[in-house]
């Protein structure tokens, strides 16, 4: 599924997150493979049991069909849906593309962004990666994990907010629920700080 750009927008930068989530994964997958390796192996052997000789090439069969459903489970699922994952940032918007065969898209406009954070645990310092996130304004933040060379991808971010017309940033705090300039009170009008619009922290635009 492909990003559709609007008119002028630029895709910046493309990632995906770090392969962490694919270390609990590889452990298992090496695992079924080291005791389907034995198994297979005791169970082709010549001097089987003979209660077992006349099961052999069907217990063969199970062993080998179970274990390539283990692995199939265990790693390759996770495997793929890390492979689809995407972060890409354009000169209009943050998106986070998730999944494989049912895909969905989160984008947030950059012009609602009030800040650019980064936090990093003691498993992620060593790798560069952290954990990147939107302040929004009235309590609302999105949270991007493991992104890898966190720092940059921020500054990438901060670069690209900074580069927006004056005119997204109003339109953009408007939409996200602050007062832009087709809000302010006009001459004469009382004001309403307190008055806003609450709107969701980005634009779901669902199943692909």
């Amino acid at each position: 599924m492909k990003v559709r750009l609007a008119p002028g927008e630029q895709v910046l930068t493309r990632t995906r997150a770090t392969p962490r989530s694919l270390f609990w994964p590889s452990m298992g997958a090496l695992a079924v493979l080291a005791v389907g390796g034995y198994t297979l192996g005791w169970l082709s052997r010549a001097a089987v049991p003979p209660e077992l000789q006349q099961w052999q090439p069907l217990l063969v069969t199970v062993a080998t069909v179970g274990g390539g459903l283990l692995l199939l489970r265990m790693f390759l699922r996770p495997l793929l849906r890390w492979l689809a994952g995407r972060y890409i940032l354009t000169s209009q918007r943050l998106i986070h593309r998730r999944g494989m065969t049912k895909r969905s898209l989160y984008e947030v406009p950059l012009a609602a962004v009030h800040q650019v954070g980064v936090t990093q645990s003691l498993v992620q310092r060593p790798f560069g990666s952290g954990t990147l996130t939107l302040d929004l304004g009235f309590g609302r933040s999105v949270s991007y994990r493991d992104v890898p060379c966190a720092a940059v991808f921020r500054d990438h971010v901060a670069e690209a907010i900074g580069e927006l017309p004056q005119s997204a940033l109003f339109n953009g705090r408007a939409m996200m629920g602050q007062p832009g300039p087709a809000q302010w009170p006009q001459e004469g009008q009382p004001s309403h700080p307190e008055a806003r619009q609450e709107g969701p922290g980005g634009t779901w635009r669902g199943t692909v």
